[in-house]
């Protein structure tokens, strides 16, 4: 994705990775910290509302949402794993070393 495809309000510490048709909805904040450590964002993934990706410790793991992803308003991601097709609901908070999967 071109960086001037992104929303203009979002915060963005840095440049996530992110796969084609990734989406953040329009007239809403985002943000991203990805200074040290990478946060990648796959195909067909949509971040909404208020949500905040990245990690808490500079030497922490990276952030990994696969494709087909869908994050709802105001979650936090930090550190964590995201595997493709996964739904995560409105405010949840997934913390440094977890992993959500879709079965």
């Amino acid at each position: 994705m071109e960086v001037e495809s992104l929303n203009n309000t979002l915060d963005l510490a840095a440049m996530p990775e992110q796969g084609e048709l990734t989406h953040e909805w329009r007239r809403t904040a985002c943000s991203y910290t990805g200074e040290n450590v990478p946060v990648t964002i796959g195909q067909n993934s949509n971040l909404q509302d208020r949500v905040s990706v990245g990690t808490l410790q500079p030497t922490g793991s990276s952030t990994v949402i696969g494709s087909s992803v869908s994050v709802g308003h105001g979650a936090v991601l930090q550190g964590c794993v995201v595997e493709d097709g996964a739904l995560i609901g409105m405010s949840a908070v997934l913390e440094e070393g977890s992993r959500v999967s879709f079965s």
